[in-house]
C-alpha cells in the first residue's frame, strides 16, 4: 500500500473510531460522597451506553439522568419491574426477602416502601447517609428505563 493510501486511510478511520466510541461509550467523572465506600470523588469510569435498557441487572452501577437537577448520577439498581422495595431502619426487603448489603454506608432514618411499576427501576446511592441530597429513587421515585443512560463497565 502506498503512503498516500495509508495517510488517507488513517484520516478516514481515526475520526469514524472517534465517532463510533462516542456514540457507544461515556467517560464520567465521581462528583461528591454519594456512591462512596465503592466509588470516590475525582475517579473516572467508563460507562457502556445501552441502546437496550431492559438488559440491566440488580446491583449493577448506572448511570442515571436527574431531570431534578438537569444532570446525571451514579447509582446503584436495587430494584426492576414490578417488585416491591422497602428500606426500613437500614435494612433492604425485596418482595419482603431481607437482602444483606455489603459495602453500603447505611441509614437508619430512612423508611420507603414502594412497588414498582412496569419499565421502571428503584435505585439508591451506596452512601444513604446523605440520602436528602441524592438524586436516587428515595427522593425522586422509580427511575424510568428510558432515563438509564448506561451501565459502568471501568
Amino acid at each position: 500500500m502506498s503512503y498516500f493510501k495509508k495517510i488517507i486511510l488513517i484520516f478516514i478511520k481515526n475520526p469514524l473510531n472517534i465517532f463510533l466510541y462516542r456514540r457507544r461509550f461515556l467517560r464520567i467523572e465521581t462528583i461528591g460522597e454519594s456512591m462512596e465506600p465503592n466509588f470516590f470523588p475525582g475517579e473516572f469510569y467508563l460507562v457502556k451506553k445501552n441502546f437496550n435498557p431492559y438488559l440491566f441487572d440488580r446491583f449493577d452501577i448506572v448511570v442515571i439522568h436527574c431531570k431534578k437537577h438537569n444532570s446525571i448520577h451514579l447509582k446503584r439498581i436495587i430494584g426492576i419491574n414490578n417488585e416491591k422495595i422497602s428500606y426500613k431502619n437500614g435494612i433492604l426487603y425485596i418482595n419482603g426477602e431481607k437482602i444483606v448489603e455489603k459495602n453500603v454506608i447505611h441509614n437508619n432514618k430512612i423508611n420507603v416502601s414502594i412497588i414498582l411499576g412496569e419499565n421502571e427501576y428503584f435505585v439508591m446511592s451506596d452512601n444513604r447517609e446523605n440520602y436528602n441530597f441524592n438524586c436516587d429513587s428515595i427522593n425522586r421515585g422509580p427511575v424510568k428505563v428510558d432515563h438509564v443512560i448506561g451501565k459502568v463497565i471501568i
